[in-house]
């Protein structure tokens, strides 16, 4: 459990600095610069100017410098502040936070309420008809992108049925109920919980198979 516990953290910070470096580096291939977001379209700025600004936040530097910099202030809790919004990265990631909680445990909540009595059916009674569906449900789950998934749901419960709302955690304009949140949680929840269903079943069947 230790060697398992301990590869999958190492394989965590590679996957995280993979993704960091190559957000950075794509970032600044993109035409432009974040001061555009800071300086008002209707201003007359000089180049000067643009240039000080971005000597200012460090813009100016490298982009391995910038990463690093970046880094290292993340080390430090600091997690900047948006050149969009202008609010502390920090405080709009808190603000999100309880609700992508709630979406991430009930999704695995329900798929594992799925995936346990299925992949110990299917592995109770493998090369069966059971099995199969059950091999073939954890493939899609798999195989089927999130936004695709969540799509084809919106269309048939929300465009086509008129049953489900398609987006928001509440109706606009009234009071936010217990009700109205549950209606709202069920088609991202439906969409996350077929990915995990897949992931969970397999599992599932396979540690059957291994202790029959």
């Amino acid at each position: 459990m230790g060697r398992y516990i301990l590869k999958r953290v190492l394989i965590s910070v590679v996957t995280f600095f993979g993704i960091t470096m190559s957000v950075y580096a794509l970032a600044a291939m993109t035409p432009g610069s974040p001061v555009d977001m800071l300086v008002d379209a209707s201003a007359s700025v000089s180049a000067e100017e643009l240039a000080k600004m971005e000597a200012q936040l460090g813009l100016d530097k490298p982009v391995a410098v910038q990463y690093f910099y970046w880094l290292k202030e993340l080390v430090k809790g600091n997690f900047g502040t948006s050149y969009r919004t202008h609010r502390p990265v920090l405080e709009m990631i808190g603000g999100r936070i309880g609700s992508t909680l709630l979406l991430t445990c009930s999704a695995m909540l329900l798929a594992l309420a799925i995936a346990i009595p299925l992949g110990m059916l299917a592995g109770y009674r493998p090369y069966t008809g059971c099995d199969y569906g059950a091999t073939v449900l954890a493939f899609l789950g798999q195989a089927a992108p999130n936004f695709f998934v969540g799509m084809i749901l919106i269309y048939g419960f929300s465009i086509r049925l008129k049953l489900l709302p398609s987006n928001g955690m509440y109706d606009a304009g009234a009071e936010p109920t217990a009700g109205m949140l549950l209606r709202h949680l069920i088609l991202p929840c439906l969409a996350l919980t077929l990915q995990h269903l897949g992931i969970y079943t397999r599992h599932m069947r396979n540690s059957m198979l291994e202790s029959l």
